[in-house]
């Protein structure tokens, strides 16, 4: 068994791997993510195929691991450990690498030396009024982002903003980053300096996409249901999230 970083020809056998897990990723989502330019995707292959797999996104002083994902019969061999310690290989020294972990898999990253930073909520939205917001993009978006979460990711917003739409508070400096997915549409991330016009935003983003469209929120708001809850863990450094001004987070995969 060897792990190697993917190539192009490797993203159809990705698919049918996060395929198994119900993930809902098309080959497009992982050329995507590779045409940032701020990521890897590592997998672990044996004379068989591919039998697991681990994506990093590189953000300067700071890294996000996901997709960590090994094959249902692979289980319990340590392969998913081998793949997190080759991704944080490949990351290098950081200041902070964090991730999103579900409630039932947490325990492993912490046995890995992972600390807990919070507990945040996945949701899908079943409908609310209220929603205000206009398409203005008259502002330093990637200066915001940084503020709010602490690094700079501009690939990974150029990707978002390329392929889906982009929404702004009525007043005051403040953005929505909405996917409007086939499959599993989405809306992060979304800030705004001021908290009334910001949570005008996030329904108004919500309300874009239409019932079922999904979100990370960092609190549980009228118009959701969570599906399921989870938490962001660290290494090094505490991860920068700035609640006042944060309404959703880009996502399980982006951070």
């Amino acid at each position: 068994m060897i792990i190697r970083k993917a190539s192009l020809k490797d993203f159809p056998l990705l698919v049918e791997l996060t395929g198994m897990e119900g993930w809902n990723y098309r080959r497009e989502d992982f050329v995507k993510l590779y045409e940032t330019g701020c990521s890897d995707t590592l997998v672990a292959a044996d004379e068989k195929g591919i039998i697991g797999m681990i994506t990093v996104l590189d953000y300067g002083d700071v890294g996000w691991i996901s997709n960590v994902l090994v094959g249902k019969e692979r289980r319990g061999e340590g392969l998913g450990r081998r793949l997190v310690n080759e991704g944080l290989g490949l990351l290098g020294k950081k200041r902070t690498v964090a991730l999103f972990a579900y409630q039932d898999s947490a325990g492993f990253y912490l046995k890995q030396g992972f600390k807990k930073e919070s507990d945040y909520h996945f949701v899908r939205f079943i409908g609310h009024d209220g929603g205000e917001a206009s398409s203005s993009d008259n502002f330093d978006l990637l200066a915001l982002d940084k503020e709010c979460f602490g690094y700079s990711r501009p690939g990974v917003l150029r990707m978002l903003k390329g392929s889906g739409k982009l929404l702004s508070p009525v007043s005051g400096r403040g953005f929505a980053m909405l996917r409007p997915d086939p499959i599993e549409p989405a809306i992060g991330p979304v800030v705004a300096d001021d908290r009334e016009a910001g949570q005008k935003l996030l329904y108004a983003s919500f309300s874009r996409l239409g019932k079922g469209c999904m979100a990370v929120v960092p609190e549980v708001v009228d118009g959701v249901e969570e599906t399921a809850s989870i938490s962001r863990l660290y290494l090094g450094n505490k991860p920068v999230l700035d609640r006042a001004r944060v309404f959703a987070l880009t996502g399980l995969e982006y951070g």
